[in-house]
């Protein structure tokens, strides 16, 4: 049965991480995987799929970064998504649960600590898309 096709957009303000990630997201299979460095960068990335009725798949979505933290990323994606085909994966270093009950209330579907493994990241989205 073959693979269907996935996209994903990974935001996230070290470039190691997402090099491992994008990595990751092709041993699964991904046929688009792009990448943003900071907030900012992932809300002009966002806002253009949708905008051309394309929307990702996944957001894979750091919380801290420079010019835009994850958290208001999640919630313009949540405002500006028009239909829930987007899932959103917060990741972070630390987190606590005060932490995860913010991200949940911001739209987040699931959540993931740091550093990204390949078993913990196919979980997850398996978890997400149901297959």
């Amino acid at each position: 049965m073959p693979q269907p096709k996935r996209s994903a957009l990974i935001v996230d303000d070290n470039e190691t991480d997402r090099v491992l990630i994008n990595a990751i997201l092709k041993k699964l299979h991904f046929t688009t995987v792009q990448t943003a460095e900071d907030g900012s960068i992932g809300k002009g990335k966002l806002a253009n799929s949708i905008d051309m009725n394309q929307p990702y798949d996944v957001v894979l979505v750091d919380w801290h970064m420079p010019k835009a933290s994850g958290i208001e990323l999640v919630k313009f994606l949540s405002l500006t998504l028009k239909s829930k085909k987007t899932k959103i994966l917060m990741m972070t270093a630390t987190a606590d649960r005060k932490m995860i009950e913010e991200a949940i209330a911001s739209g987040v579907d699931d959540f993931i600590i740091k550093p990204v493994e390949i078993d913990v990241l196919k979980t997850k989205l398996e978890k997400l898309f149901g297959s």
